[in-house]
């Protein structure tokens, strides 16, 4: 047995993927700096802010994992809705992931040719508190049938 519950290991297997996903943010980020795609002011404040948003995206990303498996009941009812059913399934932890990029997107945008700013601090403290909400709401889940 590991010493931790099943949603604290579920909140322990988001660590790897945040930071493969922060690191390969930082190399996107390189390169359109460097090619000139984005000021050279706005450098900074994407590098600060990429470890924050690759945690936002990966942390939804999991609650799949605590759903389960779909119930294929729910398909061979018959039920017009079924289908409907399954394409929401699907698709909750992505749009989720989705939305809270987008806010802080919106924050940190009108600001990003100045460098850091108090905007940078905004949108990272959105991020992190995000995150950290559903990271919690992941460690009281229990284990899926």
């Amino acid at each position: 047995m590991l010493p931790w519950s099943w949603g604290t290991g579920l909140a322990l297997h988001c660590i790897v993927p945040t930071i493969t996903l922060t690191a390969l943010g930082w190399a996107a980020i390189a390169v359109v700096g460097i090619g000139g795609f984005i000021p050279g002011s706005a450098v900074s404040p994407l590098l600060a802010i990429a470890p924050f948003a690759a945690a936002a995206l990966v942390a939804p990303a999991a609650t799949s994992a605590v759903r389960g498996p779909f119930p294929v009941e729910t398909l061979i009812s018959g039920a017009e809705s079924s289908s409907l059913i399954l394409v929401i399934w699907l698709v909750v932890a992505p749009v989720l992931a989705a939305i809270i990029a987008n806010i802080a997107f919106s924050i940190l945008r009108p600001t990003l040719e100045q460098g850091i700013t108090a905007a940078t601090l905004n949108a990272a403290m959105f991020l992190t508190a995000a995150t950290l909400g559903v990271i919690s709401w992941l460690a009281t889940r229990k284990a899926p049938d």
